[in-house]
């Protein structure tokens, strides 16, 4: 999604400066994470263009089922990169030691999840993301000059009373 996302949002709406979206995991759990840096919207618009951006990918779906196998692979493609020098093996090893990852066979596992992954399920899971059924979403924003944000909002102030609090999956 990050070429269309910055595309539609960055190139042809110019909603802000920095616009980027990509995998992010979430307390080890793979995620999605949407950005849009700017002086000039408030965070409810920028908000709304995100979900109408994600509306307008899974109805239009179904024109990238012919470059799912492409993207699988291209995907499996990276995690099968060696590392080019030691820094990036060290950094490697070390995210897995984090992630409890002590066989170090993460990558082989995430290659095999993504061959057994057809293109239905893809567009099934995208289906309850936009319709937020099963789903959470975080929202980190400033308000800089605009009004404050009216969505449900907690405002962080204590991020140690945060994490004890939270409901982790």
């Amino acid at each position: 999604m990050p070429p269309p996302f910055f595309n539609q949002l960055r190139t042809e709406q110019q909603l802000g400066y920095l616009v980027g979206s990509g995998y992010i995991a979430y307390n080890q759990y793979p995620g999605i994470g949407f950005y849009i840096q700017s002086s000039h919207h408030p965070v409810e618009y920028l908000i709304d263009e995100i979900h109408v951006f994600l509306h307008k990918i899974v109805k239009n779906i179904n024109q990238y089922s012919h470059v799912w196998d492409a993207l699988k692979k291209g995907v499996m493609q990276q995690l099968l990169e060696k590392d080019t020098n030691l820094s990036m093996k060290s950094q490697r090893l070390w995210m897995a030691i984090g992630n409890l990852d002590r066989t170090f066979t993460y990558n082989s596992q995430m290659i095999q999840t993504i061959l057994d992954i057809d293109f239905y399920e893809l567009k099934s899971y995208l289906i309850s993301l936009v319709s937020r059924q099963d789903f959470g979403e975080a929202i980190l924003f400033s308000s800089g000059q605009h009004a404050p944000i009216s969505l449900k909002t907690e405002v962080i102030t204590n991020i140690q009373r945060f994490k004890s609090s939270s409901q982790y999956i």
